[in-house]
């Protein structure tokens, strides 16, 4: 099922397991799940975190995961564009970014994250073309901006491909 913002959400549980198992989730970390939609990663997440941050923009959706897990002390919602929300300036420890991210928004939530010197680990869900940009080669069709970015300060891989069914 797709949003109004063009997000495709996951229905695979097998799938969102792999995408949390990839982040492997650092129990001292905070956790910043970036477009939680209905709560497929966040399902997987919680049990394994400390602390973790949904930001998401939609209200209704924002006001579903709260009334799932609200009750979890570990658990917060941001209401927000994460485009437009302040990263913390209080992280202690390590902080994690997660998410399956719309095509239109990806390249700059990723750019975003890679710009804060307080992360240490981000695994995010991409539509193909634009996971092949994050890992163009220099010179190469694909080669820009995104891979430049990604290439210079992390190391961008494609981890596994995600059936269509999945969502």
């Amino acid at each position: 099922m797709r949003s109004k913002w063009g997000q495709n959400f996951l229905v695979s549980p097998g799938v969102c397991r792999r995408i949390v198992d990839a982040l492997n989730p650092d129990p001292a970390a905070r956790v910043f799940e970036v477009g939680p939609g209905k709560g497929a990663l966040t399902e997987h997440l919680l049990p394994r975190v400390g602390d973790l941050t949904v930001v998401e923009l939609d209200t209704h959706l924002a006001d579903t995961l709260k009334a799932r897990w609200g009750y979890h002390a570990h658990f917060h919602v941001a209401n927000r564009d994460f485009l437009e929300w302040d990263f913390p300036s209080n992280s202690i420890g390590p902080v994690q970014f997660i998410g399956n991210l719309p095509y239109s928004a990806a390249a700059a939530i990723v750019q975003k994250v890679l710009t804060w010197d307080g992360w240490d680990r981000a695994v995010f869900m991409v539509q193909k073309e634009v996971a092949e940009r994050m890992i163009a080669a220099p010179g190469g069709k694909n080669w820009g901006l995104l891979a430049l970015s990604v290439q210079s300060r992390a190391r961008g891989r494609v981890l596994f491909h995600v059936p269509a069914g999945a969502f």
